[in-house]
């Protein structure tokens, strides 16, 4: 009976560690970019007067995207634009917005 609750107690251990190893290679993926797609409505604000930033997007909900590859043909202040978007890990000097790649825009 020992041995049987034993072996029982040693299965539970080794699923358990099991579980956590596998947690843990998922959160170091996710580390290195999250991979949010959106299609979402925002407007192009020109921020260039503060330093290290130039044209960011505004959300509805008034929060702020800092693309990495604006279009020349959309960096105007006030156009509306449909974005999918990738958010990126990565630092911006312009300390406003989340960093992300735009993968397709359209002018609505």
């Amino acid at each position: 009976m020992k041995k049987c609750n034993f072996y029982v107690f040693l299965v539970g251990v080794c699923l358990i560690f099991s579980s956590c190893c596998c947690q843990r290679q998922c959160g170091a993926e996710s580390q290195k970019e999250v991979n949010i797609c959106n299609k979402t409505v925002a407007t192009v604000r020109d921020y260039r007067s503060l330093d290290g930033c130039k044209y960011l997007l505004e959300l509805e909900d008034g929060r702020f995207l800092n693309p990495i590859n604006l279009d020349l043909s959309f960096q105007n202040e006030g156009v509306k634009i449909c974005v999918d978007f990738v958010s990126l890990r990565m630092p911006s000097v312009c300390m406003k917005g989340k960093v992300v790649e735009l993968k397709s825009i359209i002018a609505l």
